[in-house]
C-alpha cells in the first residue's frame, strides 16, 4: 500500500469518527435552532385585556384595555396608543429561543432574580381567566 493511500484511509476514518461523535451527541448538547416560546394561538394577541410589567425596586406599570382603547392605570392613569400596546402583546407571541442550554447557577449569570416580568391577561371562549407571565432578563 503506498503513502499516498495510506494518508487517505486514515482521513476516511478520521472522518468517520467525526461523524459518528457528531451524531451520538446527548441531546443536551445540541442545540435546534430558534424555537417559538409559544405554541401557534397560545397567546391570544387580539384578546388580552391587561399587560403588566413588574421591576425590582420600581412601581409596577399595569394597563388595562377598556372597550377598544388602552389606558395605563398603573403607577398613574393616562391614554395610550392601541397599536403600541399590540405590538408588546404580537412582540412576546413572536419570541423565539435562539439556543437551549442547561443552567446549573442562574444568579451567577445575573437570570435570577429575572430583570422584571410581564404578564398578559386574558380571557379564554368559556369567559375564564387566562394569564402568562415572561420573565425579563
Amino acid at each position: 500500500m503506498s503513502v499516498r493511500a495510506t494518508i487517505l484511509w486514515w482521513f476516511a476514518a478520521a472522518v468517520l469518527a467525526t461523524t459518528a461523535w457528531w451524531l451520538m451527541r446527548t441531546p443536551h448538547e445540541i442545540s435546534p435552532g430558534p424555537q417559538a416560546l409559544f405554541a401557534a394561538g397560545a397567546l391570544p394577541v387580539d384578546r388580552i385585556e391587561a399587560i403588566e410589567i413588574e421591576r425590582p425596586d420600581e412601581a409596577p406599570l399595569r394597563f388595562e384595555r377598556r372597550g377598544s382603547r388602552w389606558w395605563q392605570v398603573e403607577p398613574f392613569e393616562h391614554p395610550m396608543d392601541a397599536i403600541s400596546m399590540r405590538r408588546h402583546a404580537t412582540a412576546a407571541e413572536g419570541l423565539r429561543s435562539s439556543r437551549a442550554v442547561e443552567i446549573e447557577d442562574a444568579a451567577a449569570l445575573g437570570l435570577d432574580p429575572p430583570l422584571g416580568t410581564a404578564t398578559f391577561e386574558w380571557r379564554d371562549a368559556e369567559d375564564r381567566p387566562r394569564s402568562v407571565a415572561l420573565d425579563l432578563g
